[in-house]
Protein backbone atom coordinates (compact mmCIF):
# COMPACT_ATOMS: atom_id res chain seq x y z
CA UNK A 1 0.00 0.00 0.00
CA UNK A 2 1.37 3.38 -0.96
CA UNK A 3 0.04 6.95 -0.64
CA UNK A 4 1.51 9.72 -2.77
CA UNK A 5 0.62 13.37 -2.21
CA UNK A 6 0.69 15.71 -5.19
CA UNK A 7 -0.07 19.46 -5.07
CA UNK A 8 -3.12 20.42 -7.08
CA UNK A 9 -3.69 24.08 -6.26
CA UNK A 10 -2.55 26.63 -3.72
CA UNK A 11 -4.71 25.05 -1.01
CA UNK A 12 -5.58 21.66 -2.48
CA UNK A 13 -3.72 18.43 -3.13
CA UNK A 14 -4.37 14.97 -4.52
CA UNK A 15 -3.71 11.84 -2.47
CA UNK A 16 -3.03 8.88 -4.77
CA UNK A 17 -3.63 5.59 -2.95
CA UNK A 18 -2.06 2.54 -4.63
CA UNK A 19 -3.44 -0.85 -3.57
CA UNK A 20 -1.82 -4.10 -4.68
CA UNK A 21 -3.18 -7.64 -4.49
CA UNK A 22 -0.92 -8.46 -1.53
CA UNK A 23 -2.59 -5.68 0.48
CA UNK A 24 -6.08 -7.16 0.33
CA UNK A 25 -5.99 -10.83 -0.66
CA UNK A 26 -5.60 -12.21 2.89
CA UNK A 27 -8.40 -9.98 4.19
CA UNK A 28 -10.72 -11.00 1.36
CA UNK A 29 -9.91 -14.68 1.90
CA UNK A 30 -10.57 -14.44 5.65
CA UNK A 31 -13.90 -12.65 5.12
CA UNK A 32 -15.05 -15.21 2.53
CA UNK A 33 -14.12 -18.04 4.90
CA UNK A 34 -16.26 -16.36 7.56
CA UNK A 35 -19.11 -16.14 5.06
CA UNK A 36 -18.68 -19.85 4.24
CA UNK A 37 -18.85 -20.91 7.89
CA UNK A 38 -22.05 -18.94 8.42
CA UNK A 39 -23.68 -19.68 5.04
CA UNK A 40 -26.93 -21.69 5.05
CA UNK A 41 -27.40 -22.79 1.44
CA UNK A 42 -29.92 -25.37 0.24
CA UNK A 43 -28.26 -28.72 -0.57
CA UNK A 44 -25.27 -28.20 1.69
CA UNK A 45 -24.70 -28.66 5.38
CA UNK A 46 -23.97 -25.36 7.23
CA UNK A 47 -20.39 -24.33 6.56
CA UNK A 48 -19.83 -26.95 3.85
CA UNK A 49 -20.76 -25.02 0.69
CA UNK A 50 -17.96 -25.00 -1.92
CA UNK A 51 -15.68 -21.96 -1.73
CA UNK A 52 -16.20 -21.47 -5.47
CA UNK A 53 -19.91 -20.91 -4.81
CA UNK A 54 -19.18 -18.47 -1.95
CA UNK A 55 -16.71 -16.67 -4.19
CA UNK A 56 -19.30 -16.36 -6.94
CA UNK A 57 -21.98 -15.14 -4.55
CA UNK A 58 -19.99 -12.73 -2.39
CA UNK A 59 -16.51 -12.30 -3.85
CA UNK A 60 -17.18 -9.11 -5.75
CA UNK A 61 -18.85 -7.21 -2.88
CA UNK A 62 -16.29 -8.44 -0.31
CA UNK A 63 -13.42 -7.28 -2.54
CA UNK A 64 -14.93 -3.80 -2.85
CA UNK A 65 -15.65 -3.56 0.90
CA UNK A 66 -12.16 -4.62 1.94
CA UNK A 67 -10.45 -2.29 -0.52
CA UNK A 68 -12.66 0.62 0.60
CA UNK A 69 -11.64 -0.04 4.21
CA UNK A 70 -7.95 -0.17 3.26
CA UNK A 71 -8.19 3.07 1.28
CA UNK A 72 -10.03 4.86 4.11
CA UNK A 73 -7.43 3.72 6.67
CA UNK A 74 -4.58 4.71 4.35
CA UNK A 75 -6.00 8.21 3.86
CA UNK A 76 -6.51 8.74 7.60
CA UNK A 77 -3.05 7.41 8.44
CA UNK A 78 -1.40 9.66 5.86
CA UNK A 79 -3.24 12.76 7.09
CA UNK A 80 -2.30 11.93 10.70
CA UNK A 81 1.31 10.97 10.05
CA UNK A 82 1.99 13.97 7.82
CA UNK A 83 0.15 16.23 10.29
CA UNK A 84 -1.99 17.69 7.54
CA UNK A 85 -4.49 20.31 8.68
CA UNK A 86 -7.26 19.67 6.18
CA UNK A 87 -10.59 21.35 5.50
CA UNK A 88 -13.60 19.09 5.33
CA UNK A 89 -12.79 15.53 4.25
CA UNK A 90 -11.11 13.87 1.25
CA UNK A 91 -13.42 13.60 -1.76
CA UNK A 92 -12.98 11.52 -4.93
CA UNK A 93 -10.87 13.27 -7.57
CA UNK A 94 -12.67 12.16 -10.69
CA UNK A 95 -10.46 14.00 -13.19
CA UNK A 96 -7.40 11.94 -12.26
CA UNK A 97 -9.16 8.67 -11.47
CA UNK A 98 -8.23 5.81 -13.86
CA UNK A 99 -11.04 3.40 -14.80
CA UNK A 100 -11.50 0.36 -12.53
CA UNK A 101 -12.27 -3.19 -13.69
CA UNK A 102 -13.29 -5.01 -10.53
CA UNK A 103 -13.61 -8.34 -12.35
CA UNK A 104 -10.14 -8.56 -13.85
CA UNK A 105 -7.94 -5.97 -12.14
CA UNK A 106 -5.60 -6.95 -9.30
CA UNK A 107 -3.85 -3.69 -8.53
CA UNK A 108 -5.83 -0.50 -8.04
CA UNK A 109 -5.29 3.24 -7.84
CA UNK A 110 -7.64 5.69 -6.14
CA UNK A 111 -7.34 9.48 -6.23
CA UNK A 112 -8.76 11.83 -3.60
CA UNK A 113 -8.72 15.58 -3.39
CA UNK A 114 -8.10 17.34 -0.07
CA UNK A 115 -8.40 20.94 0.97
CA UNK A 116 -5.53 22.23 3.08
CA UNK A 117 -6.08 24.80 5.80
CA UNK A 118 -4.03 27.98 5.31
CA UNK A 119 -1.51 29.04 7.91
CA UNK A 120 -3.13 31.55 10.27
CA UNK A 121 -1.48 33.93 12.69
CA UNK A 122 -3.69 36.38 14.55
CA UNK A 123 -1.80 39.27 16.12
CA UNK A 124 -3.75 41.61 18.37
CA UNK A 125 -2.70 44.70 20.28
CA UNK A 126 -4.20 47.72 22.02
CA UNK A 127 -4.16 49.46 18.64
CA UNK A 128 -7.01 47.17 17.69
CA UNK A 129 -10.33 48.59 18.89
CA UNK A 130 -13.71 47.04 19.59
CA UNK A 131 -16.86 48.77 20.85
CA UNK A 132 -18.17 47.60 24.23
CA UNK A 133 -21.78 48.73 24.54
CA UNK A 134 -23.07 49.62 27.98
CA UNK A 135 -26.84 49.53 27.73
CA UNK A 136 -28.51 51.98 30.08
CA UNK A 137 -31.49 50.88 32.19
CA UNK A 138 -34.35 53.36 32.09
CA UNK A 139 -37.30 53.70 34.42
CA UNK A 140 -39.49 52.61 31.52
CA UNK A 141 -37.48 49.40 31.26
CA UNK A 142 -38.00 48.66 34.94
CA UNK A 143 -41.71 49.45 34.85
CA UNK A 144 -42.14 47.27 31.78
CA UNK A 145 -40.40 44.38 33.54
CA UNK A 146 -42.52 44.94 36.65
CA UNK A 147 -45.68 44.82 34.55
CA UNK A 148 -44.53 41.57 32.91
CA UNK A 149 -43.92 40.00 36.32
CA UNK A 150 -47.30 41.08 37.66
CA UNK A 151 -48.99 39.65 34.56
CA UNK A 152 -47.05 36.40 34.82
CA UNK A 153 -48.22 35.88 38.39
CA UNK A 154 -51.73 37.23 37.82
CA UNK A 155 -54.93 35.18 37.72
CA UNK A 156 -58.45 35.09 36.33
CA UNK A 157 -61.27 36.10 38.65
CA UNK A 158 -65.04 36.05 38.22
CA UNK A 159 -66.56 39.23 36.79
CA UNK A 160 -70.14 40.45 36.57
CA UNK A 161 -70.03 41.55 32.95
CA UNK A 162 -67.71 41.09 30.00
CA UNK A 163 -65.01 43.66 29.34
CA UNK A 164 -62.61 44.27 26.44
CA UNK A 165 -60.06 41.59 27.37
CA UNK A 166 -62.13 39.07 29.31
CA UNK A 167 -62.41 35.32 28.88
CA UNK A 168 -65.87 33.84 28.37
CA UNK A 169 -66.88 30.25 29.02
CA UNK A 170 -69.83 29.47 26.75
CA UNK A 171 -72.08 26.75 25.37
CA UNK A 172 -72.46 26.94 21.60
CA UNK A 173 -75.62 25.75 19.85
CA UNK A 174 -75.71 25.60 16.06
CA UNK A 175 -78.66 27.05 14.20
CA UNK A 176 -80.67 24.94 11.75
CA UNK A 177 -81.09 21.16 11.42
CA UNK A 178 -78.64 18.51 12.65
CA UNK A 179 -77.28 21.02 15.13
CA UNK A 180 -73.83 20.85 16.67
CA UNK A 181 -73.73 21.56 20.41
CA UNK A 182 -70.40 22.50 21.98
CA UNK A 183 -70.34 22.67 25.74
CA UNK A 184 -67.82 24.50 27.94
CA UNK A 185 -65.71 26.12 25.26
CA UNK A 186 -63.91 29.44 25.59
CA UNK A 187 -63.94 32.76 23.75
CA UNK A 188 -61.12 35.15 24.53
CA UNK A 189 -62.16 38.71 23.78
CA UNK A 190 -58.55 39.80 24.02
CA UNK A 191 -57.62 37.96 20.82
CA UNK A 192 -60.49 39.51 18.87
CA UNK A 193 -58.79 42.52 17.31
CA UNK A 194 -61.83 43.57 15.23
CA UNK A 195 -63.92 45.89 17.44
CA UNK A 196 -67.08 45.03 15.48
CA UNK A 197 -66.72 41.33 16.31
CA UNK A 198 -65.93 42.06 19.95
CA UNK A 199 -68.76 44.57 20.50
CA UNK A 200 -71.70 42.08 20.83
CA UNK A 201 -70.02 40.49 23.86
CA UNK A 202 -69.10 43.67 25.76
CA UNK A 203 -71.28 44.18 28.83
CA UNK A 204 -72.88 40.74 28.66
CA UNK A 205 -73.45 38.74 31.86
CA UNK A 206 -73.77 35.08 32.83
CA UNK A 207 -76.92 33.68 31.20
CA UNK A 208 -76.93 36.16 28.33
CA UNK A 209 -77.09 34.90 24.76
CA UNK A 210 -75.07 36.19 21.78
CA UNK A 211 -75.40 35.20 18.13
CA UNK A 212 -72.01 34.28 16.61
CA UNK A 213 -70.78 33.70 13.08
CA UNK A 214 -67.87 31.47 14.09
CA UNK A 215 -66.00 31.65 10.78
CA UNK A 216 -66.10 35.45 10.69
CA UNK A 217 -65.19 35.77 14.35
CA UNK A 218 -62.31 33.27 14.21
CA UNK A 219 -60.56 33.44 10.86
CA UNK A 220 -57.66 31.28 12.04
CA UNK A 221 -58.59 27.65 11.36
CA UNK A 222 -56.67 26.30 14.36
CA UNK A 223 -58.48 28.70 16.71
CA UNK A 224 -61.85 27.90 15.15
CA UNK A 225 -61.26 24.13 15.39
CA UNK A 226 -60.28 24.51 19.05
CA UNK A 227 -63.41 26.58 19.75
CA UNK A 228 -65.71 24.02 18.13
CA UNK A 229 -63.70 21.03 19.40
CA UNK A 230 -63.39 19.49 15.94
CA UNK A 231 -60.57 18.69 13.50
CA UNK A 232 -59.55 21.36 11.00
CA UNK A 233 -60.59 19.19 8.04
CA UNK A 234 -64.14 19.07 9.44
CA UNK A 235 -64.59 22.86 9.39
CA UNK A 236 -65.54 23.17 5.73
CA UNK A 237 -68.93 21.47 6.14
CA UNK A 238 -69.90 23.14 9.42
CA UNK A 239 -72.62 25.80 9.49
CA UNK A 240 -70.87 28.78 11.17
CA UNK A 241 -74.07 30.25 12.69
CA UNK A 242 -74.16 29.62 16.45
CA UNK A 243 -75.85 30.90 19.57
CA UNK A 244 -73.45 31.40 22.47
CA UNK A 245 -74.85 31.12 25.99
CA UNK A 246 -72.46 32.69 28.51
CA UNK A 247 -71.71 30.47 31.52
CA UNK A 248 -68.75 32.33 33.05
CA UNK A 249 -67.13 35.75 32.69
CA UNK A 250 -63.50 35.74 33.76
CA UNK A 251 -61.42 38.88 34.16
CA UNK A 252 -57.63 38.74 34.36
CA UNK A 253 -56.08 40.65 37.23
CA UNK A 254 -52.39 41.34 37.64
CA UNK A 255 -50.74 40.05 40.80
CA UNK A 256 -50.70 42.51 43.67
CA UNK A 257 -47.40 44.05 44.60
CA UNK A 258 -47.21 42.58 48.10
CA UNK A 259 -45.20 40.23 50.30
CA UNK A 260 -46.84 37.16 48.78
CA UNK A 261 -45.48 38.11 45.37
CA UNK A 262 -42.03 38.99 46.79
CA UNK A 263 -41.81 35.57 48.44
CA UNK A 264 -42.85 33.74 45.25
CA UNK A 265 -40.20 35.57 43.27
CA UNK A 266 -37.23 35.65 45.61
CA UNK A 267 -37.90 33.31 48.51
CA UNK A 268 -39.57 33.91 51.84
CA UNK A 269 -38.47 37.14 53.50
CA UNK A 270 -35.62 37.85 51.06
CA UNK A 271 -37.34 40.95 49.65
CA UNK A 272 -39.71 42.91 51.88
CA UNK A 273 -40.54 46.11 49.99
CA UNK A 274 -41.30 47.51 46.56
CA UNK A 275 -38.02 49.44 46.66
CA UNK A 276 -36.04 46.24 47.21
CA UNK A 277 -37.95 44.51 44.43
CA UNK A 278 -37.17 47.35 42.01
CA UNK A 279 -33.49 47.02 42.92
CA UNK A 280 -33.71 43.34 42.06
CA UNK A 281 -35.44 44.12 38.78
CA UNK A 282 -32.76 46.70 37.98
CA UNK A 283 -30.06 44.07 38.53
CA UNK A 284 -31.88 41.46 36.45
CA UNK A 285 -32.27 43.86 33.53
CA UNK A 286 -28.61 44.88 33.73
CA UNK A 287 -27.51 41.24 33.65
CA UNK A 288 -29.74 40.58 30.65
CA UNK A 289 -28.40 43.68 28.91
CA UNK A 290 -24.84 42.63 29.70
CA UNK A 291 -25.49 39.32 27.95
CA UNK A 292 -26.87 41.18 24.93
CA UNK A 293 -23.80 43.41 24.95
CA UNK A 294 -21.47 40.41 25.16
CA UNK A 295 -23.24 38.82 22.21
CA UNK A 296 -22.76 42.00 20.14
CA UNK A 297 -19.12 42.07 21.17
CA UNK A 298 -18.76 38.49 19.92
CA UNK A 299 -20.27 39.45 16.54
CA UNK A 300 -18.04 42.52 16.25
CA UNK A 301 -14.94 40.56 17.24
CA UNK A 302 -15.76 37.84 14.74
CA UNK A 303 -16.22 40.40 11.95
CA UNK A 304 -13.04 42.30 12.83
CA UNK A 305 -10.82 39.23 13.13
CA UNK A 306 -12.10 37.70 9.89
CA UNK A 307 -11.23 40.92 8.06
CA UNK A 308 -7.88 41.17 9.83
CA UNK A 309 -6.83 37.56 9.15
CA UNK A 310 -7.66 37.73 5.40
CA UNK A 311 -8.09 33.96 5.07
CA UNK A 312 -8.35 32.59 1.55
CA UNK A 313 -10.16 29.27 1.29
CA UNK A 314 -10.23 26.57 -1.37
CA UNK A 315 -13.71 27.67 -2.45
CA UNK A 316 -14.26 25.27 -5.36
CA UNK A 317 -13.15 22.27 -3.29
CA UNK A 318 -15.34 23.23 -0.34
CA UNK A 319 -18.39 23.66 -2.56
CA UNK A 320 -17.87 20.20 -4.07
CA UNK A 321 -17.36 18.73 -0.60
CA UNK A 322 -20.57 20.35 0.70
CA UNK A 323 -22.53 18.96 -2.23
CA UNK A 324 -21.18 15.44 -1.67
CA UNK A 325 -21.66 15.24 2.11
CA UNK A 326 -25.23 16.56 1.91
CA UNK A 327 -26.17 13.77 -0.52
CA UNK A 328 -28.87 15.55 -2.49
CA UNK A 329 -30.36 17.41 0.48
CA UNK A 330 -29.26 20.76 -0.97
CA UNK A 331 -28.58 21.94 -4.50
CA UNK A 332 -25.51 23.56 -5.99
CA UNK A 333 -27.52 26.78 -6.29
CA UNK A 334 -28.29 26.73 -2.56
CA UNK A 335 -24.62 26.12 -1.76
CA UNK A 336 -23.59 29.06 -3.94
CA UNK A 337 -26.14 31.33 -2.23
CA UNK A 338 -25.15 30.36 1.33
CA UNK A 339 -21.44 29.81 0.79
CA UNK A 340 -20.22 33.14 2.17
CA UNK A 341 -21.99 32.47 5.48
CA UNK A 342 -20.45 29.00 5.62
CA UNK A 343 -17.02 30.37 4.65
CA UNK A 344 -17.10 33.04 7.36
CA UNK A 345 -18.11 30.45 9.95
CA UNK A 346 -15.21 28.28 8.82
CA UNK A 347 -12.81 31.24 8.93
CA UNK A 348 -13.97 32.03 12.46
CA UNK A 349 -13.41 28.41 13.50
CA UNK A 350 -9.89 28.52 12.07
CA UNK A 351 -9.21 31.79 13.90
CA UNK A 352 -10.50 30.36 17.19
CA UNK A 353 -8.33 27.27 16.74
CA UNK A 354 -5.30 29.44 15.99
CA UNK A 355 -5.82 31.64 19.06
CA UNK A 356 -6.60 28.63 21.24
CA UNK A 357 -3.40 26.88 20.17
CA UNK A 358 -1.24 30.00 20.56
CA UNK A 359 -2.69 30.83 23.99
CA UNK A 360 -2.84 27.18 25.10
CA UNK A 361 -6.53 27.48 25.92
CA UNK A 362 -7.85 24.42 27.72
CA UNK A 363 -11.38 23.39 28.67
CA UNK A 364 -11.64 22.00 32.19
CA UNK A 365 -14.54 20.03 33.67
CA UNK A 366 -15.48 22.84 36.12
CA UNK A 367 -15.79 25.23 33.12
CA UNK A 368 -18.26 22.88 31.47
CA UNK A 369 -20.29 22.36 34.64
CA UNK A 370 -20.47 26.08 35.39
CA UNK A 371 -21.77 26.83 31.90
CA UNK A 372 -24.34 24.01 32.16
CA UNK A 373 -25.53 25.46 35.49
CA UNK A 374 -25.93 28.89 33.87
CA UNK A 375 -28.04 27.29 31.16
CA UNK A 376 -30.12 25.52 33.80
CA UNK A 377 -30.58 28.74 35.77
CA UNK A 378 -31.70 30.57 32.63
CA UNK A 379 -34.28 27.89 31.83
CA UNK A 380 -35.69 27.96 35.35
CA UNK A 381 -35.97 31.76 35.26
CA UNK A 382 -37.92 31.51 32.00
CA UNK A 383 -40.55 29.58 33.94
CA UNK A 384 -40.55 32.10 36.77
CA UNK A 385 -38.48 29.88 39.09
CA UNK A 386 -35.95 32.35 40.42
CA UNK A 387 -34.98 30.60 43.63
CA UNK A 388 -34.14 27.04 42.70
CA UNK A 389 -31.73 25.46 45.21
CA UNK A 390 -28.15 24.88 44.02
CA UNK A 391 -28.68 21.13 44.35
CA UNK A 392 -31.55 21.19 41.82
CA UNK A 393 -29.54 23.43 39.53
CA UNK A 394 -26.56 21.06 39.60
CA UNK A 395 -28.71 17.96 39.03
CA UNK A 396 -30.38 19.63 36.04
CA UNK A 397 -26.94 20.62 34.69
CA UNK A 398 -25.72 17.03 35.01
CA UNK A 399 -28.70 15.79 33.03
CA UNK A 400 -27.90 18.34 30.33
CA UNK A 401 -24.35 17.03 30.10
CA UNK A 402 -25.56 13.44 29.67
CA UNK A 403 -26.88 14.48 26.25
CA UNK A 404 -23.86 14.23 23.93
CA UNK A 405 -25.25 16.86 21.56
CA UNK A 406 -25.76 19.28 24.45
CA UNK A 407 -22.31 18.47 25.82
CA UNK A 408 -20.65 19.15 22.47
CA UNK A 409 -22.45 22.49 22.15
CA UNK A 410 -21.47 23.51 25.68
CA UNK A 411 -17.81 22.60 25.14
CA UNK A 412 -17.75 24.65 21.91
CA UNK A 413 -19.37 27.63 23.66
CA UNK A 414 -16.98 27.50 26.61
CA UNK A 415 -14.04 27.37 24.20
CA UNK A 416 -15.39 30.34 22.24
CA UNK A 417 -15.96 32.29 25.45
CA UNK A 418 -12.33 31.73 26.45
CA UNK A 419 -11.14 32.88 23.03
CA UNK A 420 -13.27 36.02 23.32
CA UNK A 421 -11.90 36.52 26.84
CA UNK A 422 -8.40 36.62 25.38
CA UNK A 423 -9.48 39.00 22.60
CA UNK A 424 -11.06 41.38 25.14
CA UNK A 425 -7.83 41.55 27.11
CA UNK A 426 -5.67 41.94 24.02
CA UNK A 427 -7.52 44.79 22.29
CA UNK A 428 -8.73 48.23 23.32
CA UNK A 429 -12.39 48.06 24.37
CA UNK A 430 -14.12 51.39 23.86
CA UNK A 431 -17.15 51.67 26.13
CA UNK A 432 -20.19 53.30 24.55
CA UNK A 433 -23.34 54.00 26.54
CA UNK A 434 -26.49 53.35 24.57
CA UNK A 435 -30.24 52.90 25.08
CA UNK A 436 -31.83 49.53 24.48
CA UNK A 437 -33.77 51.01 21.55
CA UNK A 438 -30.62 52.29 19.82
CA UNK A 439 -28.83 49.07 20.65
CA UNK A 440 -31.52 47.14 18.81
CA UNK A 441 -31.01 49.34 15.74
CA UNK A 442 -27.38 48.17 15.52
CA UNK A 443 -28.64 44.77 14.42
CA UNK A 444 -31.03 46.25 11.85
CA UNK A 445 -28.09 47.70 9.92
CA UNK A 446 -26.65 44.23 9.22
Amino acid sequence: MNVVQQPLGEQTAVLKVEVSKSDYQDKVKKTLNDYRRKANINGFRPGMAPMSMIQKMYGHSVLIDEINKLVSDALNDHITNEKLNILGEPIPYEEGQPPIDWENQEDFEFNYEIGISPEIEVKLSKRDKLPKYVISVSEEDKQRQLENIMQRYGKFVDAEEAGEDDLLKVDLTQEGENVLNVEDTYISLKVLTDAKLKKPFIGKKVGDVVKVDAKKTFTNEADLAALLKVKKEELENINPKFTATIKEVRHFENAELNQELFDKLYGEGVVTSEEEMMERIDGEIRRAYDEESEYKLLLDAKEKLIKKAKIDLAEDFLKRWLLIINEGKITQEQIDQEFEHFADDLRWQLIKDSIGKAQEIKIEEPDIMEHAKRMARYQFVQYGLNNMPDEHMENFAKRLLEDQKQLKGIVEKVYEDKVIGYVKNAVNLEEKEISIEDFGKLFEKK
